[in-house]
């Protein structure tokens, strides 16, 4: 049984917290600035009758929203 010094704080466990909140404010922050991504994206949907290029842009921004949050995320972590 080991006896901690006084003024010694449990490095593991701020360490674990610090890096969950690091994430979390990370990765929200990267999600609230792709605002103005998404009305571009509302701007070429419209403009563009064919289905399944509306699919296309539609599959590659959520892709790319992904990928700017997860960088985020582990950066901010």
């Amino acid at each position: 049984h080991t006896q901690k010094r006084a003024g010694t704080v449990n490095w593991g466990t701020a360490t674990v917290v610090g890096v969950f909140a690091g994430l979390l404010y990370g990765g929200s922050k990267e999600a609230s600035a792709s605002v103005s991504k998404d009305a571009e994206l509302m701007l070429k949907l419209g403009s563009t009758p064919d289905k399944r290029e509306q699919y296309r842009l539609m599959r590659d921004a959520m892709e790319k929203r992904f990928i700017r949050v997860a960088r985020g995320s582990i950066v901010g972590g």
